[in-house]
C-alpha cells in the first residue's frame, strides 16, 4: 500500500503544479489590461503622453 502512495505522489505534485501555474497565468492575464490602463493614467499625470489600443493577452503558457 505504501508503494502505491509513492507512485502517485509525483504525478499528483506535478498536476497540482500545472493547475496552479495555469490559474496564476490566467489571473495575471486578466489583470494585465488594468495594469496597462493604470500605467497610462499615471504617465499622463506626470506630463507624458501615453495611449494604447485594445489590449490583447496571448502567449499562453510562457508569456503575456
Amino acid at each position: 500500500m505504501k508503494l502505491m502512495y509513492h507512485r502517485l505522489a509525483l504525478p499528483v505534485v506535478l498536476l497540482v503544479a500545472v493547475v496552479g501555474y495555469v490559474a496564476y497565468w490566467f489571473h495575471v492575464a486578466g489583470q494585465a489590461p488594468v495594469w496597462i490602463d493604470t500605467w497610462a493614467r499615471d504617465a499622463e499625470r506626470f506630463g507624458y503622453s501615453a495611449s494604447h489600443g485594445a489590449v490583447e493577452v496571448d502567449g499562453f503558457p510562457f508569456r503575456l
